[in-house]
């Protein structure tokens, strides 16, 4: 499979001599994505009142047979919502919260992350452990390493909250070895995956 220049212009509809550095925050849908896109609109829109009742469950429960066999989960615990930062909110305001609790994140964690952990130290005194990322980042050790120090030095951290691949600046991390860490001290965790997928 090729990347970069060779499939732009195939693929997605940016402008000439346009570099799109923020592609996880703002589009651009790729050409194939948007054509189905385009389709599925113009089903609701022939019969609306059929698609709410019955159609879009059709669609709704297939989806989520197909992302349920790619994450190997159960189709019954798979939930779609209209993007990351939603699922992300989701999760974190459902939780119960009390003065005190830890959640620990990187450094390069997403911005909206970051704005709803601060609504939770406002609103619940939650605290937050960041974990800084040094660039150039070496190798993978260097991140594990970092978040083994953070919880050796924390104790009861009730959930940590990593990328699988970072926004910006993009990086995958070690995200089996990070959870599995976390796991191991008696933490949720939470994984933003959006860019996993692509």
């Amino acid at each position: 499979m090729c990347f970069g220049a060779a499939i732009k212009s195939k693929y997605f509809s940016l402008a000439e001599g346009y570099t799109n550095l923020n592609h996880g925050s703002f589009g651009a849908v790729a050409r194939p994505v948007a054509a189905a896109q385009k389709e599925l609109f113009l089903e609701q829109e022939s019969r609306p009142d059929r698609w709410f009742r019955q159609s879009y469950f059709v669609h709704l429960n297939a989806a989520r047979r197909i992302l349920a066999n790619i994450v190997h989960a159960n189709e019954e615990d798979i939930i779609l919502l209209e993007n990351a930062s939603s699922a992300v909110n989701s999760i974190l305001r459902s939780l119960s919260w009390s003065k005190g609790d830890k959640v620990l994140r990187l450094s390069t964690c997403y911005g909206m992350v970051i704005n709803t952990l601060a609504w939770l130290v406002e609103v619940y005194g939650i605290e937050v452990v960041n974990v800084e990322v040094t660039f150039p980042v070496r190798d993978s050790q260097q991140i594990i390493q970092a978040v083994q120090e953070a919880y050796l030095a924390h104790s009861n951290i009730k959930m940590s909250i990593f990328s699988h691949i970072s926004s910006m600046p993009s990086m995958i991390e070690p995200i089996e070895q990070l959870a599995a860490m976390g796991h191991q001290a008696g933490s949720l965790v939470l994984i933003d995956g959006a860019h996993a997928p692509g």
